[in-house]
Formats: structure tokens, sequence, C-alpha cells
């Protein structure tokens, strides 16, 4: 009888998940019925069906109804539509112009971390036209690439229209028009960080980098909260009369690095970043709480059409001691309610070579309503506080005078020129480096290379005797009742490991004291035994090492990771030792400053000598031994410029340390040394001397100090020996240092050479003779043992 272009579709929930998709579907219907005449109206008749029943028979998908954020987003089939993400990873593609929001649509997307989903509207399609009493929610989504023909490519919001945007990132939209590159908006829009970073950036109209334009009556407020960041790359505009509130919860931020133009700015609990000095030249501020951060590195007089401080707040400023100029406010602020301005952070960017500048800040309407609370404030009274320049430290006064507001700025804060506390610590880390992390480190791996006296020079003579002769006396294990089962090895020979390690705080004479960890790994290998003239034999010991050490001072942190590689000659006759070593390495720094990272390249060698001597007691269970430690090493620092842009240049440090010292030495039967030190240690030369833009830094260097502690070493068989040491160090340097090491013997002590196979009875005996006069400790000790027959068997 007839037909109808209706079809059935799917209809809109009240959740929508983003990759679900709404088709519209044809469905055929069969009808019975009885044909019948339709009225009895006899002058215009006509035939009617009277439906006895009906038949539907297949339903036939004939495609989506379209876009589905647009479906969902033109809907009336619920009041409030959720569009839903699944994880912050995802992606929506818009397919078509999203066209009138009907009812309230959210967005709901997924924050994982500082990463959401996101919206891009592909260059070319357009976002939500809200009417009066619709309304939108955007969560954790980035808004892109949206282009439209009309004002607000994104939001194009009429009044009466809800908007709220949170954790919502709008970044390179575009209108054709000339207002609202991503939102022009009627109605009143809230934009929040919630512990995220947002940004508004990239987005343009026709003719300007122009984000965001609001009605005459409308309000835009930027809200920072729970350590949330808002950047604001692009312009903000709209009709006179509008309102921007800045607010948050005071651990927020707001960068602004554009204008606000025309509007009625007020600020509340939030930390506000000002690029430059033109934010509200055309906009009236009204300060009620928070911070004001004008610092960057950039001196300006700020502008606004008003600017009123009706609450306290606090104030950064840059300051330009060079030019004797800083930061200000505009010159039309107004005071309201007695409100307080707090300069709080102050960052110098230049150095003055004036002992003290005075700098106007304050004008004369609101010159009484300003002080200065440093960060490290010295006195209350007269609020004297702190700041640091790139080269040196100021005393900080504000002055309140009678034509202005100064602040005083006086170099070096009182303290000495060659004191570290007239300078900014952050200029002092090449020659501290230098101090206690170069210099430190080459000196503490000098303790640790005489690694074959510090061992070998422990046992008594009778042992050591034996050692540098080889087997010529057969000695047995029963040798000797007093000193145990000693044994010996024909070979010298053997490698060896020392890891060590420090933790000290030394006070630099006129440096700060600074906290460092020392450490580092030695390897090594001793030759054999070398018999010299009259009487001396030698070892000769090859090392390499890794250093690396660990200084904290004022806020600054350094670390040092480098390495070595040495020889050492030790010498022995009788009861004398002396051992010389010479070593090269280079050491890489990496620091952390106020201003940022800054790396510096060290050389450093040395040659150092140890000499001792065994006064033995009780056939050697006991031995004292006076030992004389000697070093010069040098440090050299390659010029470089700081984090700040300071070239710092540094002569090379040389050092001459002396230290005497005696160790008290036991010998026990199961082959446990346990032993005693004490020294003084003295650093000669020793300075520093580094300048900083010409400027002389202090003199630096490391006071003298005494050293003690215990070790306990041990032999096991013919091979292996290891000991443990500790150190307590007071006065120039004070803290606690360990060290280990483990050495085995190389050598086969059952394996005879020919030559020692060859030797004749008389040769030996020959040998002996001569040995015995040259080593009377030996001699003696053959004579008063019961077993010396069993000497003589063997020879």
């Amino acid at each position: 009888i007839g037909e109808t272009p209706e079809y059935t579709r799917d209809y809109v929930k009240e959740t929508t998940n983003w990759k679900d998709i709404y088709y519209n579907y044809q469905q055929i219907t069969e009808t019975y019925g009885n044909l019948q005449l339709a009225t009895k109206d006899t002058t215009n008749d006509s035939l009617g069906i009277k439906v006895s029943s009906y038949k539907v028979l297949d339903k036939e998908n004939i495609g989506s109804q379209g876009d589905t954020l647009k479906v969902v987003n033109r809907s009336e089939d619920v009041e409030n539509k959720t569009f839903q993400f699944d994880s912050a990873e995802d992606k929506y593609d818009v397919t078509e112009n999203l066209g009138e929001t009907k009812g309230n649509v959210i967005i709901d997307g997924i924050k994982e971390g500082d990463k959401t989903s996101s919206i891009d509207f592909g260059n070319e399609h357009s976002g939500f036209e809200l009417k009066e009493g619709s309304g939108l929610v955007v969560n954790n989504t980035i808004l892109t690439g949206a282009n439209s023909q009309n004002n607000g490519s994104v939001i194009n919001a009429e009044k009466g229209a809800n908007i709220e945007l949170n954790n919502v990132s709008l970044i390179g939209n575009t209108t054709e028009n000339s207002n609202g590159g991503a939102i022009y908006s009627l109605s009143d829009v809230k934009l929040t960080a919630d512990n995220h970073t947002s940004l508004i950036s990239g987005n343009k109209t026709a003719e300007t980098d122009e984000a965001i334009y609001m009605g005459s009556e409308s309000k835009l407020t930027l809200n920072a909260v729970n350590n949330g960041n808002i950047t604001v790359n692009d312009k903000i505009n709209g009709d006179t009369g509008y309102k921007v509130g800045l607010t948050g919860d005071n651990s927020g931020n707001i960068y602004l690095t554009n204008a606000i133009n025309n509007a009625n700015v007020e600020m509340d609990n939030i930390t506000l970043n000002l690029a430059s000095n033109d934010h509200f030249t055309s906009s009236n501020v009204v300060v009620n709480s928070g911070v004001l951060n004008l610092v960057n590195d950039k001196v300006q007089d700020q502008t606004a059409k008003s600017f009123t401080v009706a609450g306290d707040f606090r104030l950064n400023a840059d300051v330009d001691l060079k030019s004797e100029t800083m930061d200000r406010l505009p010159a039309n602020t107004r005071i309201r309610n007695g409100a307080f301005i707090h300069v709080d952070r102050m960052n110098l960017v230049s150095d003055t070579l004036a002992k003290s500048v005075a700098i106007p800040f304050a004008y004369k309407q609101f010159k009484a309503n300003v002080d200065y609370v440093g960060a490290k404030e010295l006195s209350k009274d007269t609020q004297v506080t702190t700041a640091y320049a790139p080269i040196y430290k100021y005393s900080v006064e504000y002055q309140n005078r009678k034509d202005m507001g100064y602040f005083v700025f006086t170099q070096g804060g009182g303290a000495p020129d060659n004191s570290s506390d007239a300078y900014n610590p952050a200029i002092l880390t090449s020659p501290v480096a230098m101090q206690a992390a170069g210099e430190a480190s080459v000196s503490q791996a000098f303790r640790y290379v005489f690694e074959h006296a510090d061992a070998f020079s422990q046992f008594p003579a009778v042992e050591r005797f034996s050692k540098i002769n080889g087997n010529l006396y057969a000695l047995s294990t029963d040798y000797n009742e007093n000193l145990g089962a000693l044994t010996y090895t024909n070979n010298n020979k053997g490698a060896w490991v020392r890891p060590y390690t420090a933790f000290e705080s030394t006070s630099l004479k006129n440096g700060p004291k600074v906290d460092s960890i020392t450490y580092g790994t030695l390897v090594g290998g001793d030759s054999d035994f070398r018999k010299l003239r009259n009487g001396w034999a030698n070892v000769g010991t090859i090392y390499l090492g890794y250093n690396g050490a660990q200084i904290d001072f004022d806020n600054v942190s350094t670390t040092l990771n480098g390495g070595l590689l040495g020889i050492t000659e030790t010498f022995y006759k009788g009861n004398f030792f002396t051992a010389l070593t010479a070593s090269a390495g280079a050491g890489f720094t990496e620091s952390h400053t106020m201003y940022g990272k800054e790396d510096m390249t060290m050389l450093m060698a040395g040659i150092g000598s140890k000499t001792g001597y065994n006064i033995e007691f009780k056939e050697g269970k006991f031995i004292v031994q006076p030992i004389l430690f000697m070093s010069y090493t040098m440090v050299n620092a390659f010029d470089y410029t700081n984090a700040a842009g300071v070239k710092i240049d540094a002569d090379p440090k040389h050092t001459i340390q002396i230290n005497p010292s005696v160790r008290f030495i036991a010998n026990t039967k199961n082959g446990w040394q346990p032993y005693a030190s004490v020294g003084m240690v003295w650093n000669l030369l020793n300075d520093t001397e580094a300048h900083a833009n010409g400027v002389k830094l202090p003199e630096m260097h490391t006071k003298p100090y005494i050293e003690y502690g215990l070790g306990l070493q041990r032999h096991w068989g013919e091979r292996f020996t290891a000991f443990g040491q500790a150190m307590v160090r007071n006065g120039g340097r004070n803290g606690i240092s360990f060290t280990a090491g483990f050495r085995w013997s190389l050598g086969d002590n059952n394996k005879k050479t020919k030559n020692e196979k060859s030797v004749n009875k008389d040769t030996a005996k020959k040998e002996l003779t001569m040995d015995q006069l040259k080593h009377k400790t030996v001699i003696k000790s053959l004579k008063s043992n019961r077993n010396l027959h069993h000497a003589s068997k063997s020879i």
C-alpha cells in the first residue's frame, strides 16, 4: 500500500567505550489482513487493510551512524553521557565534525603518570558546540588537531553552558576565524591540573597565536592543585570585562610565556611564573596570596593596566649587581588592606666589583610594605640575609629610605676574601674537588700500593731471611716452637688485590667543611725476590686501580671516577726495608650545583716512598716498626666553564706529604699477626690556586691530622696471606678508613730448578757461612733452636 524511509538504530547508552560503533538497520515486515472500506462516507470512500497479523523478517545492517564521538555528542537518547577510554595509550581519531552537544557529555580519559589518553581531530574536523543548558566535562585527555571555520575549533560555547577541563592539554588547534584558536566561550571555563602538567601550546587563529577567547561576562579559571602545573604558551584574550582566576592550593604552578589581554586577573594560592614583563599590559591584576616568580635571568620592570596587592604574597626577583638594577613591580602598584610584599628568593645574575651596592626596588607608595625573607636568615631584626651571585656571596638588607625602598648588597657578607665564606659554593667546585677528591684519592691509593712491604715486613727476621734466600736451610715445620709452625716458599712471586674506602669530614683551611667518601680497588703483581749486592734483595710490583670519591659541601655534590697505573720497587736488607712507587692516572668529575650539572677532567700523578726498620723482641714474636712515608702528588684540573657561565681556571696543585708512624706487631703461634699503628700526617705546599672570571678564589689546604688504628694479618700454608685494617683520623681530616687485602703466591715450592739441584755441599756451606755472618738474628735463632741438627742434615 506504501513505504517509509525509517529504520531502526543502536541507541546511545549512559557509557560508551571509545571503540564502540553505532549502526543503522533496515528491518522487513510482512503484514497480513483483510481488504475493506476505510470509511462509510459514500461521497469520498477509500480502501484499507485491517491488519490481522504480521511477520518480522531479517534485520539488515545498512552502515554506521558515523563518528562515534559525534553520535554520543549529538544524541538525545540519554541526558548524561560518558565517552570512556581504557588506557593512557588510547588515541581516538575524529572523522567528522562533532556538532552540537546535547545534554551533558563526559570525556573520561585515563591518566598514567603524566601521560593521558588523547583525541585527535586530524587538523580538519571541529569540536563541541554548546548551547545554553548543555555541559562538557573532559578528564585526562589531550585535545589536538581541531580545525574550524568558526571561532573555537575545540569548544564553541554560548551563554549558560557548563565547561570543565581536568588534566586536559590543548595542543595545535586552529580556527580560520579571528577568535579562540582552541576555545571560544561566552560561558565560564575551568581548567584544572591535579598532580599533572597541562599544556596550552601551538593553538592559533587566522591572525595570532591565541588559544582562548572569553566573553565579557565569563570567567576563565586556571587551577593548579596537588603539585599540578599549567603551562600557557599562547595568548588568552576576550571581550573587555572578562575575568581570569589564577588559583591553587599553594602547591601548584602556572607558567605564562604569553600575554593575558583585556582581563581582570586575580591570583590566589598559586606560584605564578612569568617569562617576561608584558603579560598584563592591558589587564588589571589583583594579588591576594601566593608566589609571584619573576626569575627568568632578565631584569625587567613589570607592566600592568593596574596592579593591586590585596593580601600578603611572596616575590622572587632577578638582580643584576653589575648594572645595579633588579626586577620591579609596576610603577602603578597599589597596596590594599595593609598587605605586605615578602621578597623571598633573589637570583643574582652578575657580580659587582664594589664592596656594597644599593638597588632601588619599591616605589614610594608601597616602600613601607616590603621586607626580605630570604632562605638563609641571619638576623630577624635587621632582615640581613644571604644571597648568591655566580662568584660571590652577598649579605642582603632591605632599607626603607626617604625616596624609595632599596636592597643593599654587601660583597662577601663580611667574610675575608681568602675565606670560602665570602663565595658562592658553586664556584668552589674545582679547588675543593682537587683537594678533597683528586689529591685525597691519590694519597689514599698510595697508602695501599706498598703491598709487599706492608705484608712481608711483619714477619720475623728468620722467616724473611728464609723467603729471600729460598730453602737453603730447609727449615723444618717444628722449627722454633715459640714462633709456631712457620712455612716457607721458594718463590715469592704473587698476585694481590686491595679494596679500600674512607668516610671522612675535612675542614679545609680557608675552605668549607667537606663530607667525603673515597673508595677504590688496587690489583697488582709481585716479582720473585732478586738478590742484589751487599746483602740487598729486591721485589718489583706493577699495579693498576680504580679510584673514586663522593664529596658534599654547602649543597654542592661532586662524584669522581678515575683510574691509575703504577710501579713499585721494594728493597730489603736485614731488618731494613724501603719502597719507591710512581703512578699516574686520570679522573672525571660530575658536580651538581644550584645552577645545574657540570663536568671537569683531572690528571693525577705522583711518587711515594715508604721506609721502615724492624726492632724485634722475643725472637720476632713482637716487632716495633718505625716507618716514614713520604709522597709528592700533582693534580691538574683542566679549565672549564661552569653551569653559571663562569670560566674556571686552576693551576696544578702540588702536595708533599710527610707521615711518620710506628707500628706494633705480634706474631702468634697459629699464624695470626695483629698489629696497631699510630702516626702524624703533614701536607706541605698543598694550596690550591684557582680563578673564576679572573677573580682569585681562596687558597685551600688540608690541615695536619693524626692517624691511628688496628689491623690483623694471617697467612695460610705456603701461598695465602690476608689482612684487614681500620684507621681513625683526627684533626684536619676526621673519620675512619677501611682496607682489606688478599695475596696468593704463584710459585711452586716442590719444584727445584736445575741450578738448585746442582749446588754442591761445599758451595752450600760457603753460602750458609756468609749469610750467617750477615744475618746475626738468624744465627742466634739457629743456635738456640733444639732442631738445629735437622737443618745441618738437610744442608
